[in-house]
């Protein structure tokens, strides 16, 4: 669980492939994540509703979250699983 994983190229991580490969989860300036702190939002059904670049403001991605929170009932948990592993890729660098 704390190994360094890739999340661009063909060794990418079979769950950064699949993110980024969802019609929500291409981004603005082709597919590859550019920095550390790419975000996805992800409901309920385990689909990607949003990816948020490293330089997007974050009361947007606050006001994304309480949006689908409440309208989408949005799995939280799956969220923070997500921003945990991009955590873990962070410090592995």
């Amino acid at each position: 669980m704390f190994s360094k994983i890739e999340v661009n190229g063909q060794n990418a991580h079979p769950l950064w492939k699949w993110l980024k490969e969802q019609p929500n989860g291409k981004g603005l300036f082709g597919n590859s994540i550019k920095w550390n702190f790419t975000k996805f939002l992800i409901n309920r059904e385990g689909q990607v509703v949003k990816r948020y670049g490293p330089l997007d403001d974050p009361s947007v991605r606050t006001k994304s979250l309480e949006h689908y929170y409440t309208t989408q009932k949005i799995s939280l948990l799956f969220f923070f699983l997500c921003v945990f592993l991009i955590f873990l890729k962070i410090i592995s660098i």
